[in-house]
């Protein structure tokens, strides 16, 4: 069991945050296992899945991990998430919109976009939004596409005013920080579509095709992003191809880009 201090200005959780891992190698739950969840936190839940809102980042590499690994880690592809996720990012944008200044109060249903961990949260799942679709198929993007190409005009609209009205510091390259963690997500899915890619076919019993991933990336970006200079689509996958070769490297990395430092209201 752990007990960290949690750093945030939510009035119900600013106390403790309390992680509590009770299964071990040795007692695994097996499948059909009738469980009690009880969440210390607002959550969502759909389909027996909680998605509260500090867990987002993890939710959104599950869903990467599930639609190009299918089978492997489930026994759901969970296609019906990527609307839910969608409408969950534009009632996030939505209410933020509404937020005035540092010392408003968040809604408990939103992550709070002036903590680090909180944008981090904000930024996975638009980022999502934005890129992710580049590994579904035209069918099933076709029964999504409306939802998440609104989801798409919230996101951007929540990076300029949050551009315009705080300043994200970070230990990391001067790039500005949208910027920076649309590239790193983009690298993130190559990588792990890289590595797929070399020993198995995707849900659909067809090989990934990189190619078209990287096209469809490209398609997004172009028709999208304004608040940074397109990426060398060539060298990305390039160096996805190299960072796969290395196997020792940190799993949780391929997603999680380091912390901002600080959020400060302009």
């Amino acid at each position: 069991m752990r007990l960290l201090n949690a750093r945030t200005r939510n009035p119900i959780v600013r106390f403790y945050l309390l992680k509590i891992h009770l299964l071990t190698l040795d007692r695994m739950m097996r499948g059909c296992t009738e469980h009690y969840v009880l969440t210390v936190e607002t959550s969502i839940v759909s389909g027996g899945q909680f998605i509260p809102p500090a867990r987002m980042k993890a939710s959104v590499v599950g869903l990467i991990h599930t639609m190009l690994l299918d089978y492997v880690v489930t026994n759901i592809t969970h296609l019906s998430f990527w609307a839910l996720y969608a409408r969950i990012s534009m009632y996030w944008s939505n209410n933020i919109q509404k937020c005035d200044g540092m010392n408003d109060v968040i809604n408990l249903h939103v992550p709070d976009h002036r903590e680090p961990e909180g944008l981090s949260n904000i930024v996975a799942l638009g980022n999502l939004m934005l890129f992710g679709t580049a590994i579904l198929l035209p069918n099933e993007k076709a029964d999504v596409l409306v939802e998440i190409e609104t989801a798409k005009d919230f996101y951007l609209e929540f990076v300029e005013s949050h551009s315009t009205r705080y300043a994200v510091h970070s230990d990391q390259p001067p790039e500005p920080y949208f910027y920076r963690e649309a590239l790193h997500f983009i690298r993130s899915l190559l990588h792990f579509a890289v590595i797929v890619s070399r020993f198995r076919v995707d849900v659909r019993n067809r090989e990934v095709d990189l190619d078209k991933i990287v096209g469809t990336l490209q398609s997004d970006w172009t028709s999208r992003i304004t608040f940074g200079e397109a990426p060398d689509w060539d060298e990305l996958l390039v160096e996805a191809q190299r960072r796969a070769n290395n196997m020792e490297e940190e799993r949780d990395a391929f997603f999680f880009a380091p912390l901002p430092s600080d959020i400060v209201e302009l």
